[in-house]
């Protein structure tokens, strides 16, 4: 029996997608919403979003922390645009030395390709990175099967899927958490 051809996956424009985020989201809710009520509740949201952009706390001293050992590199599922103005709007892009998006790369995270084009912009091999990141599944999961040493980053205190990644919840104190990853990196090392 053969299956079914799957139509392709139709990319809608970001501004365009998340109008149709809020549209679904009334509908989902019952809420007969038109075109004008999307578009304007997609753009307060932006509004809003942008205005309470703010760095996690603690992460500006634990990039100059890091920053002093090695380079720091973002991986994103963004946009270029996007993540630039966000880092910008934090104050945190002066202290990365690489950004890798999945808009550039052409695949996001959890897929190892975003993480071997970081690594190759880095001039890295995946034992001599650590990642960390907030997301289990994207970020932790991504970098293990890239090869990649992780961090993860759970500032909800949730129950780890795996004991043997090393866990923060928060990046405070900068010097106490630089010098874990500097740690989990040498490890590495060590088992290559």
């Amino acid at each position: 029996m053969s299956r079914p051809a799957l139509s392709p996956v139709r990319r809608l424009p970001c501004r365009t997608a998340r109008i149709e985020r809020f549209r679904r989201l009334y509908e989902r809710v019952g809420i007969a919403a038109d075109d004008d009520l999307s578009v304007r509740t997609a753009h307060a949201y932006r509004d809003h979003y942008i205005e309470a952009r703010a760095p996690v706390e603690g992460a500006i001293p634990l990039l100059k922390a890091v920053g002093r050992h090695a380079q720091v590199v973002v991986v994103s599922n963004n946009l270029l645009k996007e993540q630039q103005a966000k880092m910008r709007d934090c104050g945190l892009d002066r202290y990365v030395d690489v950004l890798v998006v999945s808009e550039e790369a052409g695949v996001a995270k959890p897929d190892p390709g975003i993480f071997a084009m970081a690594l190759d912009r880095a001039g890295v091999r995946a034992e001599e990175a650590v990642m960390i990141g907030d997301s289990w599944v994207n970020d932790i999961e991504g970098a293990c099967h890239a090869g990649i040493p992780a961090i993860w980053f759970n500032r909800e205190g949730l129950e780890s899927p795996d004991p043997n990644v090393p866990t923060l919840h928060s990046l405070e104190p900068a010097d106490a958490v630089a010098s874990l990853i500097l740690s989990v990196s040498s490890a590495a090392k060590g088992r290559g």
